[in-house]
């Protein structure tokens, strides 16, 4: 029963932060590996660094919101929603990443990426990182 009811909270919570998540006007959706062992601290300078780089190629502020996961089993990895890079090809932003493997794509809301982002803080074993200031949707131009 009580793992029952640690599944409902957990579901909860996802679903509490990938609606947050989903109320931001994102560009693209990565996933970012690392092909060393990697702590949190070096993964969030990892990924810190790779967003200043977007910054130099995008000729503006990025904001993101990322999760680092993988930290209680070794396997660190980060899924990460993207602002700032709307002119920017996906593979712009994977040429940036120097770190290991990479997979980006332009953000869909339809595919549910808020949520993929926030399943590690919802599960407990992801770190959420915050960079900048994200723009809700209704606040972002068209």
């Amino acid at each position: 029963m009580m793992f029952m009811e640690a599944d409902k909270t957990e579901g909860r919570l996802i679903r509490a932060y990938g609606d947050w998540i989903n109320e931001y006007a994102w560009d693209h959706f990565a996933t970012l590996t690392f092909a060393r062992r990697a702590s949190q601290e070096g993964a969030e300078k990892s990924f810190n660094g790779w967003a200043r780089q977007l910054e130099r190629v995008a000729q503006q502020k990025v904001s993101a919101i990322a999760t680092i996961e993988g930290l209680h089993w070794g396997h660190v990895h980060v899924h990460a929603l993207v602002q700032g890079c709307e002119r920017l090809d996906p593979r712009q932003l994977a040429e940036a990443w120097k770190h290991g493997m990479k997979t980006i794509e332009r953000f869909d809301p339809e595919l549910g990426a808020p949520y993929y982002v926030a399943k590690g803080v919802g599960r407990g074993d992801g770190e959420l990182v915050i960079r900048g200031s994200p723009e809700k949707r209704s606040q972002v131009s068209t």
